[in-house]
Order: C-alpha cells, then structure tokens, then sequence
C-alpha cells in the first residue's frame, strides 16, 4: 500500500518470515530491496522492525564464522 500526501510517500508491507530452527539467522536483504522495487519509491529511508517478543531484527554483515558464533552463544 503507497500512502502520499504533500509530495510524501510511504509504502507499508507485511513479510512473513517462518524460520525452521532456532536460533536462525535469516538475511533479509534480498526481500527487502524486492519489496523496494515494487513500492516505486527511489529515496528515502527503510524501516524494518519484529512484532515478536522472542524474535530481533540485527544489522550486521552475513559473514558465515560471525553467524556461526552467535549461534553458538545462544544455543
């Protein structure tokens, strides 16, 4: 949904992430930029935020050791 108003847009758009273990880092990257193209809009900022309250959104680079390590810290 693109909602515009004074020359304003903003585009609101649900993902639904199922993971299949826990923990899991899923890289939302790719969804994103889908999600992006699609809205039209070219400048401007993301935001991206978890409704749940066992679940994070983490900014970090997908670097495969990195990933690795934390899984091991919260298992």
């Amino acid at each position: 949904m693109v909602i515009g108003t004074l020359g304003l847009k903003m585009h609101i758009e649900t993902l639904d992430v199922l993971p299949d273990r826990g923990p899991q880092f899923i890289d939302l990257t790719d969804y994103v930029e889908d999600i992006l193209d699609r809205s039209g809009i070219r400048n401007g900022m993301v935001v991206v935020f978890c409704r749940h309250t066992t679940a994070a959104v983490k900014i970090n680079e997908n670097e495969p050791e990195l990933i690795k390590d934390m899984e091991s810290i919260l298992c």
